[in-house]
């Protein structure tokens, strides 16, 4: 597991970004001065952006192309530290000013990569969990640690539901990512709307993805 000196784990971003076709070069172009700035920023470990390539389940089409963002950082810390940058701010602006997404776009944040070892101690830990036999034994080896959360992230209060899986947190962009869409999902045609339109507070149904309201791009980082 990666750490800094602090003891904190690396956390991994993930983010996808539906842009209008029209809106393409400008995305491209703000997205370049982002990755050259984020690239040079302490504990930033990698930030590369890669567009879908046209294959048989593509989300891609004529309107609008997918397009993920993957970023790694040594600490939550350095991650936040990202989100609050003049560069990642600017970039921010520029989605929302350009109206460069077709629907909200989708965050999420991961630990480092697990090894065979740390899977199987995550399943005995299931096991233990539901109380099936020989779970003791499976899982008496050590667990890796959880990554820590962000600052101000919400924590899933006992009893209630919570609305997806995605970290919030409260000083950052990222806790503006509440109604997101799933990465693989494709926006609907027939209530696309710009980001922040009125047209966009409704649901798309059971398989597009939910508009956001005026952060809608803003909450990628």
């Amino acid at each position: 597991m990666v750490r800094d000196g602090s003891g904190s784990a690396a956390v991994h971003a993930c983010n996808a970004f539906h842009v209008r076709t029209e809106a393409l070069e400008g995305f491209y172009e703000s997205a370049g001065a982002l990755v050259a700035s984020a690239r040079a920023e302490t504990g930033c470990a990698c930030f590369n952006v890669r567009r879908e390539l046209d294959w048989a389940r593509r989300v891609s089409d004529e309107s609008q192309q997918l397009v993920m963002v993957h970023q790694e950082w040594r600490s939550a810390g350095d991650l936040e530290a990202h989100t609050r940058s003049a560069q990642a701010q600017q970039f921010d602006r520029a989605l929302v000013e350009g109206s460069m997404l077709a629907c909200a776009p989708n965050v999420s944040i991961f630990g480092p990569a697990m090894g065979p070892d740390e899977l199987r101690a995550l399943a005995g830990q299931v096991r233990a969990a539901l109380g099936e036999p020989g779970a003791a034994a499976a899982s008496s080896g050590p667990l890796p640690p959880r990554p820590p959360p962000l600052a101000g992230a919400e924590q899933p209060q006992p009893g209630r539901a919570r609305a997806g899986s995605r970290e919030r947190s409260g000083g950052s962009s990222l806790a503006r990512s509440g109604s997101g869409t799933a990465a693989g999902s494709r926006p609907g045609s027939a209530s696309r709307g710009r980001p922040g339109s009125a047209s966009q507070t409704g649901s798309r149904g059971a398989a597009g993805p939910r508009a956001s309201s005026s952060s809608a791009g803003a909450a990628w980082r």
